[in-house]
């Protein structure tokens, strides 16, 4: 058996079923960093599924030095992102990070398996082909455990591999091999997609970042502080992404890290906004719900027209007192 231990845990699963499990728990909290042009994140697939290979290594003997396994994660990640631009460029429907991430660990299995170029043509292939499909904006509208798709795409990834290995083919991997896709990859070794990545100061959906950027530096900049009682009401002008989260009051933290107007009144009231104010008992507190229904959010075509070079918002707070 090909077995792995899942994270936190130690317990041991197939190789397919840690992949699966990891990709998930990563995802079980929006913290991830990010990456404009492929509209999504690599390592939270990319990381899950190459501990979960590196450990079936382990268990059949063969040590990975940490050089090896940084080599193929930068591989993994500059992959997936190019992967991902490529298909977000040429699609017209936004993919959940699961539809190309897969290809990335493809590419860093590859590395630290040793395969060579046929059957690692067929494992892109294999992986594209049986890739999640990823509807995006269905879950921005109903949030849900699927989340970003990276269970799925570490799985996609791990079994391509897998199957290739045991000689099943695949047709060629249209994100990597296609003409139209040549943009995306012949620079590859002289710029790094990786160095375009961006890090989340919040635990919540990126579109959401530039409101409670905006209110963390006005909060900053008042030092009596934001008293919450003495709002009106708060308006969020922002791009068409983003007016999509809304999320006034969620019913689970899925919906709580996919929304905004919760995250943003949960940062006013208790002044920080980590894990612990999108789930468990602070989706229940009276004083963030309240505040959060004072919340509108719009869509404004100057925002959405800058998207997705840009990701921007902005936030009005009217007082009681007609500040």
């Amino acid at each position: 058996m090909l077995a792995s231990r899942l994270f936190f845990n130690g317990r041991q699963a197939h190789l397919l079923g840690a992949s699966w499990v990891g990709g998930f728990c990563v995802d079980s909290i929006d913290a991830h960093e990010g990456h404009f042009a492929s509209k999504g994140h690599a390592g939270a697939t990319v990381v899950p599924a190459l501990f979960a290979l590196v450990d079936a290594c382990r268990e059949r003997g063969r040590t990975i030095s940490g050089e090896e396994f940084l080599s193929a994660l930068c591989i993994g990640y500059e992959s997936a992102l190019r992967a991902g631009s490529a298909l977000m460029a040429t699609t017209h429907d936004y993919h959940a990070s699961g539809a190309f991430s897969g290809v990335g660990v493809v590419c860093a299995g590859a590395r630290l398996l040793g395969l060579d170029e046929a059957p690692f043509r067929h494992a892109l292939g294999i992986a594209e082909y049986f890739g999640p499909r990823c509807p995006m904006m269905r879950l921005i509208d109903y949030p849900s455990m699927l989340r970003d798709a990276h269970g799925a795409g570490a799985f996609s990834g791990v079994n391509a591999l897998i199957l290739a290995q045991a000689s099943l083919t695949g047709a060629p991997a249209s994100m990597v091999e296609d003409e139209v896709m040549a943009p995306f990859w012949m620079d590859l070794g002289e710029r790094w997609e990786i160095d375009a990545q961006y890090f989340k100061l919040w635990p919540v959906c990126r579109w959401a970042q530039p409101a409670l950027t905006a209110v963390s530096q006005m909060m900053s900049s008042c030092p009596e502080g934001i008293e919450a009682d003495a709002i009106e009401h708060i308006r969020v002008e922002t791009l068409h992404e983003s007016m999509r989260l809304q999320g006034h009051a969620p019913a689970s933290s899925d919906e709580a890290q996919y929304g905004l107007a919760f995250p943003l009144a949960a940062m006013i009231i208790r002044g920080r906004l980590g894990a612990c104010e999108v789930s468990g008992e602070a989706l229940h507190d009276e004083q963030i719900l309240s505040l959060s229904q004072r919340i509108e959010i719009v869509e404004v075509a100057d925002l959405s027209a800058r998207f997705p070079a840009e990701i921007l918002s902005r936030v009005h707070l009217t007082f009681k007192n007609g500040r």
